[in-house]
This record gives C-alpha cells, structure tokens and sequence, in this order.
C-alpha cells in the first residue's frame, strides 16, 4: 500500500503554520489503520508511507479505513485533506535494512501519481487477489485500461470505496491504452527472442520498408508477426495495423481488407487506396499483412503503399517472396531441437522446441508432467516433428491420450497423427496435411509433378543428384528447384547447415510420398531411384576396397538413400543388390553404424544364396568384421572361413588375402595363438603378392606391426608402420592411416623418440576430425594421455584417460579397440597414485563433461604446446 497528500507542497507553502499538526494527524491515522488489520509500515518519507501486508484483503480494509477516518476529520485547512492511495499485489522480498524491493513497486508509484485525493486505486493484479475475498460493503470499479509509462504496458485500474469513502472522481491523469489491434493469443509466445530482436533491428534501419518473413506453413511465421505487432505497440507506442488475409480469395479485395481492419469506412467515391494514404500519411505505420502467398497480384498493391506513403514499412509473411524492388526476405526457420547427445534434462528444457513442446502440453493437461527418465522420448518427438512449431502445437495436445513415450512411437505416421478439431487454429492449420496441400495446390501442373518425384529421397539432394535422376526427362531442374524453394516446399541448406544440399522436411515429403503413390507413380521413382544410387555407389567404390575423406563426404549425407536402395533391390535384382552390398559394407562400418550393416547384409546374403560370386565373398568379409567389435571372436571367424572357402573356390586371391589376414588378428587378439596367427599373416602376404595388391599387403602389415608392439619387438612394429604409413600417404588411404598412426605413435613413444610420436598422434587428430570418424578417436585420445602421463603432466593425462574410456563406453567400444582401454585402466591407476583427491576430482568431472570435439583439441593444443617446448628447447641446446 503506497499514500501521499496530493499536492502537499502547494499545501506547506499555503498553510505552513498549520501543516506540522495536519501531518501528524495524518500520520497517526494512517500507522493505526495499517496495523489495526496486520500491516507493517517499512517506510515513511514527508507525506508518503509505504507499507507491506501479508494479503490483499487486509491492505484494501486498511486504506479504506484510513480513507473513512480521513475524511471524518475536521482539518484546518478549507477543502480537507486529499490523500491518495494505490495496492499492489506481488512477491517482494525484506531487505537487511527492512525495506522492500522489487522491480513491481517501482511503478506502483506511478499509478499512485495518477490517481485524486480521497481515491483508493488498485492495479490488475492486486484486484485479482482482492476479488475471492473482498469484503461486504466494498465497491469495486474498473476504471479501465491506461499506459502508464513505468509499467511499459497498458494495465487495468480498479478503484474501491465504501459508505465512508468517496466514489465519484475526475479521470485519471493518464492516456488510456489504445484499443488492442490484435485478439489475445489462447497460449503464451514461446522462443523466437533472436528473430524478434533482428526483426526489430531491421524495422529501425533506412531502406528496410519492406520485409518478408518467409519459410512453409507452419514454422511460425503468423504467429511471430503477431508478437512483433504486440511488442512494438506496447514497448515503443508504434502505429501497428495487423491485416490477416487467409479467407481474402482475390486480390482485388486486398486494399479494402486493409481498409476494413482500419475500420475505415467510404466518405463519397474517393479511392480506398487514398483513403488509406490520408490516414497513415507521416504516422509512421507498420502495415504488417499476414499470409499472402496465395494474393501475389496484390503486390502491386503494396508497392503503391510503400511509395506513396514515404514514412510506412511493412512486414509481410507469405510462403512465397513478393518479388517485389527493395525487399528484403527474413527466411524462419524451425524451432531450435534438443542434440541427441544431450548432457542434461536441464540443457533439454532449455531448447526452444522442448519448451514449446511442454508448454502446450500442461496447456492440454494441467496434470501433464515430465520425468527426466522420459526425455529420451521428448528428444525423439521434437527430433521427428524437426521443430516445426504446428507440428509441435498438434501433437502436444496428444498427451492427453498417450504418453510420451507412445507418442514418440506413433509420430511414423506424421500426417495422421498431426490434426486437431481446436477452432482456434484457421482452417489450414488444422492438421498437417491441409497446411502442406494449401502450398501444394498453389503448384502449377510441372512443378507438383516434381515436387511428388521428390519424395523418394529420403536425405536431401544436390543439384547433380537431380540431374542424374532426371536426366532421361526434359525437365529444367535448376528452375524447377528454385520454384519449389520460392513456395517454401523445399529448403536449401538451412536444416542441414549445407548450401549444397537441398531438403524436405519430414512431414513434407511424407504428403509428397502419398501424392506420388496416389497419382501411381511410385514403383517407377523407387526404381528410377535405386537405379541411380547403387551407379553411383559401384562407379565410387567399385574396387570395394577402402573409402577416403572424399567419400565419406559424398556418402555421409545419402545413407539412408542407399539403405532405400539396397533394399529395393534385393526384392527386385537380387544380384545388383549383392554388387551394392559388396561396394558399400565399409562406409557402415567406418561410420559405426555396425547393427544397421548387420541388419541388410544379413538380409542381402540370405537373398542372394544362389549367386556364388566375387561379390559374394566381399560381403560375406564384411559381415564377419561386425561381430569383432562386439567381441564374438567365435562367429567373427566362422563368418570369415566362409569368406575364404568360396574364394579358394572361385580363384579369388584377394578374397584369401582378406579372409587370413582378418582371422590372423583374430586368432592372436583373442586365442592368444601367435603361431596360428604368423601362418595366416604369411598365407595372406602370399596371396596379395600373387596378385600386387600393395593395399592388401598394407592391412596385413598393420596387424603384424600390433603383434610386434604387443611382443615388444618395437623395432620391427615401428617398421612396418612406417611402411604401411608410407602407402598411406602416397595414396590417400585416409581411413586406414587413421587406424594405423596411433599403433606407430605408441610405438615411437616407447622407443623414446618423442617428436615423431607427437608429431603422428598430431597427424591421427587431425585426420580424425576432418574425417569425423569415431571408430579410432578414443584410442588415439587415450595414446595422447598415454604420452603425458610419460612425460609427467598427470592431471592432463587424466583427464584425457577419463574421456577415452567414457567414450569406450558410449560407443560400445570393444573388441578391436580393447587393449588399449584396458591399458588405460592400469594408467587410470598410476594416476590416481600421483594425484591428490581434489585433482582427481577435478579432472574426472573435465573428463566424462567433454564432447569428442573439445577433447580433439584438448589433446591438439597440449600436444602442439609440448612440442614446441621441444623446438625452443632444441634451439637454445643448439
């Protein structure tokens, strides 16, 4: 509760004789009526006092008790004591000193300002609280809705009175708010903070008259016009017209719709277009026009505005650009979505998705809640809703029926799923299906024929992909593209962070797949598409041998198109499908996707028995490397003998060569039979040198070079490293070297030769990010602890030990990558001797906290710096 006398300066300066008695009067009257009904005064400064209650109730009785004995007094001045008061309802902390302090009752002074002596005015909040327990007797009025300039947003005052108090006073002294121009929003406005503020910035900027926020239906552009409309209102007092147009069918009503929502009415047989000018003519206007894709002749219209209104700017949203001079597109995009890698519930509730994804969820089910161990399921539906803010608003809803978990399992059939009855949405926001077919249906025949074609590329495209698939057709695919691009039905970059790459988003390509089944035209693209990837795959990887940076970076981004491949093609050309399979098994594999590689060569071997072929033995091969990584030696080697018997039949050197070679590493790794294994390492040596095979050689050199280290022949492991290495370098083998640095690096460093180990582990580093390939990663992480442990930097060292063998971990890290973290686990004890509890401590939590990417570089720059210590060293023993 916050009073003062109104003008009680003017009242000193009149009546300073008598003042002195009126104030302590008024004092004594005021503190007694407070602490009658439970209040406190924490401040008291000249005429004003401020004091706190512990309820709204309680400080509305108390000021109309001090208001009634007020105005029961007989003052000695000529028209009594005017004193005002103003409630407020909110949290405030005590201060040490007893005060109160809050960015809330920074303004309930202003709203004591504007009120009249003898008034009691309450603000919204505190009228609210009041309400359920207002007491007999006490009138309440709305006064209505002011902007008040500390609040920075309109708020409704209410005055209260009773039989002791007057009730019938001037108007405030306040502006009234303007009349909302936008109806409130049925939920809160979720994220988007970034875009809001770069749009603002925008709006400030010469030469910005026209923007247009562009992006398919659905991401949010009407919804974040709305709270650009809402804020430059209230936070700067801009002239703001919101102009909604989605049941406008014809462009020639697009100036009169503008009129209509000014509530500009017909004066004689003037133009509505000059009507329009009169009225916004050096008011500063921001026209914002909301969904006009479906209008593009109206954007002649819009031009005209913007010419002949020289101070007016508008903000547009249209799924396609107006393509109109000095426009300027604002691309949204989707809604930020949790990494699958989260660290934390809390890093998840922090993303922009996740939040909106909740906040409807509550909105639908108040009792709605989220358990940490759920997140996993929130993290798949916002994953598979792509942070489309509609989606996200449709299934939200949904929790009222399922839980999370069986929505995340159900969100495979989108287009279904994604609907609602609500008729708060507009029509085409009522379910997915109907967002996507309003843009749809605004293709002319060519392009919706292309669009449809689309479809059966599940991860993106390039230019050239297009052309490779339509290159039997007279289609101009770059103009196409770019029309699709235009309508928002296709995205460039933007979700996949690639320029070069082009996609749909998962909902739009799900409707584009049942247009192109509808119309009877999928089994044809399916063919035409595999057909395609598995050329591309064979004229690749023809020699089926190892894959470099260049490729990985071709094929990264279409696995899933391969996958879609093989598996059309094993029911349709079984043989073609073994080809593929025997052309792509490695990139599964250096990818460690090994279940995924298990599953279709499995189902490619099974289909394919009658075809004893090369490319028979090649899969087969694959096959056995899977089981090693998850440590069934005893089946890894029974699938590889059957590798090498169908390539002894068919005269398949290379087929042998591979077959012993893997099961010599095998045969020592786990039997520990050094013989065995020296015998196949020579059978497979042969084998290669029948033929020349230098890559052959070089795999199988590798595995001699571990045996080598693992014996502590070191001399003979460092040369055949250094060999392999050599054939490596000379001929872009960028896998393979990764496999081998670290077995060389650990080799060097136990043969004292510490620049060549740090200049190898260097090497392995940056070959493992460029290529960001996991499989060797940890190992050669835990070899730069290895290194400093050697070299007594032992918080470092474990550090980086402790995010290899969590990263063992996570990965499932097993056979081939398991001596060194058991390895690790005999350092992981030295170190937790040389190191004091808290720096164990300190370096353990560094360690699990660190993304692959950070513990790269971790180990880069302590590398790099020891190294150049070395240099500097050597130059001053020099």
């Amino acid at each position: 509760l916050f009073t003062d006398i109104e003008g009680s300066t003017r009242l000193w300066e009149q009546y300073p004789e008598a003042m002195p008695m009126i104030q302590a009067r008024h004092d004594a009257l005021l503190h007694h009526a407070v602490h009658t009904y439970g209040g406190a005064v924490y401040r008291s400064a000249g005429d004003a006092i401020h004091a706190v209650f512990p309820d709204c109730s309680s400080a509305a009785r108390a000021a109309l008790e001090a208001q009634g004995a007020l105005a029961a007094v007989e003052w000695d001045i000529p028209a009594g004591l005017p004193v005002r008061m103003a409630i407020h309802s909110t949290s405030a902390e005590p201060t040490s000193a007893g005060d109160y302090r809050s960015a809330e009752l920074r303004w309930l002074e202003d709203v004591l300002s504007i009120g009249h002596g003898g008034q009691t005015l309450l603000t919204g909040a505190a009228a609210s609280a009041l309400a359920p327990s207002r007491p007999d007797g006490m009138v309440l009025r709305e006064l209505g809705t002011w902007q008040l300039p500390e609040i920075g947003r309109p708020e409704t005052i209410v005055q209260i009175s009773d039989e002791r108090t007057r009730s019938d006073f001037p108007p405030l002294n306040a502006q009234r708010a303007p009349i909302p121009l936008l109806d409130p929003q049925p939920n809160r406005f979720i994220g988007r903070n970034r875009e809001l503020h770069e749009l603002r910035d925008m709006l400030d900027r010469p030469g910005s008259q026209l923007i247009t926020l562009t992006g398919p239906g659905g991401i949010g552009k009407t919804r974040l016009a709305r709270q650009l409309a809402t804020e430059l209102q209230h936070e700067r007092g801009t002239n703001v017209w919101f102009v909604e147009l989605t049941g406008v069918s014809d462009p020639r009503l697009f100036i009169s719709t503008i009129a209509s929502t000014m509530q500009l009415r017909a004066v004689g047989h003037k133009p509505t277009l000059d009507m329009i000018v009169e009225t916004l003519q050096g008011t500063g206007t921001i026209l914002i026009i909301d969904n006009v894709e479906h209008l593009l002749p109206a954007a002649s219209d819009v031009a005209d505005l913007l010419r002949r209104i020289s101070d007016m700017r508008i903000v547009a949203t249209s799924r396609i650009p107006l393509r109109l001079h000095g426009e300027r597109q604002y691309p949204i995009e989707p809604l930020a979505v949790p990494p699958d890698d989260y660290s934390s519930w809390e890093e998840l509730k922090a993303t922009e998705a996740v939040q909106l994804f909740l906040d409807r969820a509550i909105h639908a089910l108040p009792s709605f809640g989220v358990e940490p161990r759920q997140a996993t399921a929130v993290v798949g539906i916002c994953g598979k809703l792509e942070g489309l803010p509609l989606a996200i608003e449709l299934a939200a809803p949904r929790v009222r029926l399922l839980t999370v978990e069986e929505l995340n399992e159900r969100l495979t059939d989108r287009l279904g799923l994604l609907s609602t009855p609500d008729t708060e949405f507009p029509d085409r926001h009522r379910a997915m299906r109907a967002s996507i077919a309003w843009s749809y249906d605004l293709l002319d025949p060519k392009q919706q024929w292309f669009f449809r074609q689309l479809a059966v590329l599940q991860s993106g495209f390039t230019l050239e992909t297009l052309e490779g698939l339509f290159r039997d057709d007279e289609v101009d695919t770059l103009d196409l593209v770019a029309e699709l691009v235009d309508q928002q039905l296709v995205q460039r970059g933007g979700f996949q962070r690639d320029p070069d790459r082009y996609a749909m988003l998962e909902s739009v390509r799900q409707y584009a797949l049942e247009q192109l089944e509808a119309d009877g035209e999928l089994a044809s693209m399916q063919e035409r598409h595999a057909r395609y990837f598995s050329e591309l795959v064979l004229a690749e990887h023809s020699d089926q041998r190892s894959i470099d940076a260049e490729a990985m970076e071709r094929f990264t981004p279409v696995l899933g198109d391969i996958r879609q491949a093989i598996f059309w093609l094993i029911e349709h050309d079984p043989l073609r499908a073994l080809a593929m399979a025997a052309g792509s098994w490695r990139i599964w594999f250096v990818m460690g996707q090994n279940a995924d590689a298990e599953r279709w060569l499995g189902d490619t071997l099974d289909a394919t028995i009658e075809f004893q072929t090369v490319d028979r033995v090649r899969a087969i091969y694959g096959r056995s490397l899977l089981p090693f990584s998850t440590i069934e030696y005893e089946r890894a080697i029974e699938i590889a003998e059957e590798s090498k018997l169908l390539a002894i039949e068919l005269g398949d050197d290379r087929g042998i060569g591979d077959a012993c070679n893997y099961q010599s590493g095998v045969c020592y790794a786990w039997r520990q039979q050094r013989a065995e294994s020296v015998l196949l390492m020579d059978e497979a040596l042969d084998a290669y040198g029948r033929i020349g095979d230098l890559h052959g050689r070089a795999e199988t050199l590798l595995n001699r070079a571990a045996m080598a280290l693992d014996e502590g022949d070191l001399a003979q492991a460092l040369a055949d490293g250094l060999e392999v290495l050599e054939y490596c370098r000379a001929n872009g083998k960028d896998v393979l070297a990764s496999n081998t640095i670290q077995g060389v690096a650990e080799t060097a460093l136990r043969l004292g030769n510490i620049p060549l180990a740090i200049d190898l582990l260097v090497e392995a580093l940056e070959l493992n990010r460029r290529l960001q390939y996991d499989a060797f990663t940890g190992p050669n992480i835990w070899c730069a602890s290895s290194f400093l442990l050697a070299m007594g930097e032992f918080e470092d060292a474990l550090r980086l030990s402790i995010f290899s063998r969590e990263f063992a971990r996570i990965i499932n890290a097993d056979g081939e990558f398991l001596d060194p973290f058991r390895r690790a686990d005999a350092e992981l004890s030295r170190l937790h001797v040389e190191l004091d509890p808290a720096t164990i401590a300190r370096a353990t939590e560094a360690g699990k906290a660190m993304t692959t990417a950070e513990a790269v570089a971790d180990a880069l720059d302590l590398l790099l710096a020891f190294r150049a210590s070395l240099d500097e060293r050597h130059i001053e023993q020099g």
